[in-house]
């Protein structure tokens, strides 16, 4: 499933500063084109409201990551029945300790290198 997922946020084009909102409608427009099936703005566990929700695979939009969303991811793949978890972001963020400290996969695709601006 996340193979299927991140082939659709590779199709994704935004323009220049564009903003989460804008991100998240092309996020639910290539997912329905692939034709996997999501939830928008999914509770999964107290406190814990996820953006998309594809067969246990938590999409978490993020233009700018803080530190705060470490924390946030980490908290998400702690619910039950999350498989794993795609960090969209504007920037490469390393979250690889997160994934290890889960025992679940978890990766971050970064729009601007979809977009071919290496960061």
């Amino acid at each position: 499933m996340m193979q299927s997922i991140i082939a659709a946020l590779r199709e994704i084009r935004l323009p220049p500063l564009a903003r989460e909102a804008q991100l998240g409608d092309a996020v639910a427009e290539r997912l329905s084109a692939h034709n996997i099936p999501f939830q928008r703005e999914k509770t999964i566990g107290q406190g814990c409201r996820v953006d998309f929700f594809c067969d246990g695979i938590v999409l978490e939009l993020k233009l700018a990551a803080k530190k705060s969303t470490t924390a946030q991811i980490t908290r998400y793949l702690q619910c039950e029945g999350v498989a794993g978890l795609i960090l969209v972001a504007e920037r490469t963020v390393n979250i690889s300790a997160v994934a290890r400290k889960s025992g679940k996969p978890a990766l971050c695709f970064s729009v601007r290198r979809a977009w071919g601006v290496a960061v």
